[in-house]
């Protein structure tokens, strides 16, 4: 038999994570848990039930489903530790006179360990080649909680959200506060299904690296959680019966519809196309906006590529010119508590021990013993401020940001380019 050999398995594996069947648009008066961190303009459109002029494209399927096989990976963990409860309950709650918020957690865990189901499963998914270290983690974990808790578990709420590994670096920099999204979305569940505590599973896709951020309930974030409800029931309670032509202009170009969107008093602002992102502790692409369903009518995109190309060089900018301000602060401040000024430091060039290169270093000398104390090497190079930084810190300044906040709230990191 003849059989082709011209197949591709790089073709074949993106359009089996590209299918996914589009819904059509229905109107609706409740929000998504998993909505609380989008765009209150798309998440208005979308309840009004405007079709998505930009849905998602190949590349944001795949991440989709990436983070699907990720959490799919996890719950293979607490199944074989026993300690899964459920997976994928509906969780609904309403503030009076709010819109209410609808979602499904990921997992329930908790209880005295059950290996009943797992004990089912377990000679299919030896069958089906699931990777040792499944079973091998699980059995670590399973063994352990066993010997520490042998009354059983208390029952809590687990979200998993996977990332890479910069972003990973990211937040544990910012001492593992999470992203706001997930903050809310994990708090709507904990307050609807009335627990005290539930946990944010962040997995580095890179390394599996894992890291665990608390939310409480009562707590902080409960003031994140309501204040996003009453910002998007007060946008769409000033326009739920608005004739939807009013502010979406249905047109056709050589054969092709979309929309012009035409703002109202009352609807949200469209999204600011560079943000500083808080929890991240640096400028970022705006995700809300790479994102968007109305990314076309709203930011003049076509796609999220192009929106790309002409940010990220901007927040690549900002970002290092902020590293620049921030370094040159803590230099000043350092010299400060020897007692001295810039007018103090002097330079020498010295042999690197054990080689033959040689260095610039930066002394300042003691007053009462004439001694030399060398400026660390963080404060040796990128603080020197040149014209085009500073053409750079207005930049930053007409966009509406403070740069002392930004400097206070500044965490070194590499570029990255994904959200979790």
């Amino acid at each position: 038999m003849n059989r082709s050999n011209d197949w591709s398995t790089v073709v074949e594996w993106n359009a089996s994570l590209e299918e996914r069947e589009e819904r059509e648009p229905v109107a609706r008066d409740y929000l998504w848990a998993s909505e609380l961190s989008k765009s209150p303009i798309d998440i208005f459109l979308r309840m009004r039930g405007v079709r998505e002029t930009n849905p998602p494209n190949g590349r944001s399927k795949r991440k989709f489903e990436a983070g699907n096989y990720m959490e799919w990976l996890v719950s293979l963990v607490f199944i074989r530790a026993g300690i899964m409860l459920a997976q994928q309950k509906r969780i609904e709650h309403q503030y009076e006179g709010l819109l209410k918020v609808s979602g499904k957690l990921d997992f329930l865990v908790g209880g005295i360990p059950d290996f009943t189901e797992w004990e089912r499963l377990e000679a299919l998914m030896r069958e089906l080649q699931v990777p040792e270290f499944i079973f091998r983690t699980s059995r670590a974990i399973r063994e352990s909680l066993v010997k520490k808790y042998p009354d059983g578990l208390g029952e809590r709420i687990i979200e998993v959200k996977s990332c890479s590994s910069m972003m990973f670096d990211a937040m544990e920099k910012k001492n593992w506060v999470g992203q706001a999204g997930h903050r809310k979305q994990l708090f709507h569940y904990l307050v609807g299904d009335n627990r005290p505590r539930g946990d944010i599973l962040y997995l580095d896709k890179d390394s599996l690296r894992m890291a665990e951020v608390r939310v409480e309930n009562p707590g902080a974030v409960e003031e994140e959680y309501r204040s996003t409800i009453e910002t998007f029931t007060k946008y769409y309670n000033a326009h739920k019966d608005t004739p939807l032509e009013q502010f979406i202009e249905e047109v056709e170009e050589e054969g092709v519809k979309s929309f012009k969107f035409h703002w109202q008093e009352g609807l949200p602002n469209i999204e600011p196309l560079i943000v500083f992102n808080e929890d991240m502790g640096k400028f970022s692409k705006n995700f809300n906006v790479e994102y968007s369903g109305y990314l076309t009518p709203l930011y003049g995109y076509e796609q999220p590529s192009e929106y790309d190309d002409a940010v990220k060089p901007i927040v690549a900018r900002w970002n290092r010119v902020v590293m620049r301000v921030r370094t040159g602060m803590a230099r000043l401040a350092w010299l400060a508590d020897q007692g001295c000024t810039e007018e103090d430091v002097k330079t020498e060039m010295v042999v690197i021990e054990g080689k033959k290169n040689r260095k610039k270093v930066a002394f300042i000398t003691a007053i009462e013993n004439g001694e030399k104390t060398f400026v660390p090497d963080e404060f040796m190079r990128g603080y020197e401020m040149t014209a085009d930084n500073l053409k750079v810190l207005e930049e930053i300044a007409q966009n509406g940001f403070d740069i002392n906040e930004i400097v206070k709230n500044f965490v070194e990191v590499e570029e990255e380019e994904e959200d979790v």
